[in-house]
């Protein structure tokens, strides 16, 4: 009978414990929850990926990465080449991704100024206007040996430079120089679901395809690998292809790993871990039923086994 009641109590131990445990992952789900619906409700009925080519580029052929181009840009999704790949520049105005704001240079060095890569479709898209000069466009988007890759450069910039104005940096440890064609609107943003960049301070230059008579460089490829690390924009029904169609390629190409993350973060779990975090929730708090019911029993015996000890000893 003692033998019995030491088992009971233990079980009562090991439930109690659990359930614990079980209410610390729900409260966990549930904060997963609060933000998934969130982000669904910023999302709009869309589905963002955010893709990263996470294998060394540099023995790479710019043909491997633009056949998974292609396939990213011309499989029914919305595909956004979105790339912050900061210029190396000698001149002290430019902002830093230190974090320091405008800084003086020292002789014989270099600063990394915030700058992001993109696509038309995303001046076009989040509405990203030059409130002084014009935007990038068409012939903007293609290089070729000696041109000056055209820029956009956020509104602190205002008071610091002017349109028609030119510097050179060094990008993807090749050097270019760049002309400033426009001064962006203040406040200009690119909100794309799993992130958001403000450009006030910001660089923003083509994420340009080459001609055939540039020199393909480490730098080169390295360019190539950021432009297939982009944004698809997805409808929400359309998760199923993507793990039909997309995954795979993402899996199996000539280019290399690539990794990915969704937003929300419902169809991040369910993509990247087949996790439904919503069923996962409702078996959750069945287990907490489970142990709750199982440990009312477990003290009933306890308390069971005290009277009957009680009776047998008088």
């Amino acid at each position: 009978m003692k033998r019995k009641r030491v088992l009971f109590i233990l079980a009562a131990v090991v439930m109690a414990v659990l359930a614990v445990g079980d209410v610390f992952f729900i409260l966990a789900l549930n904060n997963l929850i609060t933000y998934d619906k969130k982000e669904k409700d910023r999302n709009k009925g869309f589905h963002y990926i955010s893709i990263q080519h996470e294998s060394s580029p540099i023995k790479k052929e710019v043909e491997d990465f633009q056949e998974v181009y292609d396939f990213l840009a011309n499989s029914g999704g919305q595909y956004y080449e979105m790339y912050a790949q900061s210029l190396g520049v000698e001149d002290g105005s430019f902002f830093d991704y230190g974090g320091r704001g405008l800084m003086t240079v020292k002789s014989g060095q270099y600063i990394n100024a915030k700058a992001l890569q993109v696509s038309q479709n995303v001046l076009e898209d989040y509405h990203i206007e030059a409130a002084e000069g014009r935007s990038l466009g068409g012939e903007d988007f293609v290089y070729y040996p000696g041109k000056r890759i055209p820029v956009l450069i956020g509104s602190a910039y205002r008071d610091i430079y002017q349109v028609g104005g030119t510097f050179w940096a060094e990008y993807l440890f090749d050097w270019y120089e760049f002309e400033i064609i426009g001064i962006l609107k203040e406040g200009a943003a690119t909100d794309w679901g799993i992130g958001m960049y403000w450009l006030d301070e910001f660089i923003m230059m083509p994420s340009f395809s080459i001609t055939g008579k540039t020199e393909v460089t480490d730098g080169i490829r390295i360019h190539y690998a950021n432009k297939t690390s982009g944004v698809l924009k997805i409808p929400a029904e359309e998760q199923e292809r993507f793990e039909k169609d997309y995954r795979p390629m993402l899996k199996s190409n000539r280019a290399g790993e690539y990794s990915w993350s969704v937003s929300p973060i419902s169809a991040g779990y369910q993509s990247l871990m087949g996790v439904d975090i919503y069923l996962l929730r409702n078996l959750a708090y069945l287990l907490l039923a489970g142990l709750a019911v199982g440990e009312i029993m477990a003290v009933c015996q306890i308390k069971k086994t005290v009277i009957h000890r009680k009776v047998i000893l008088g």
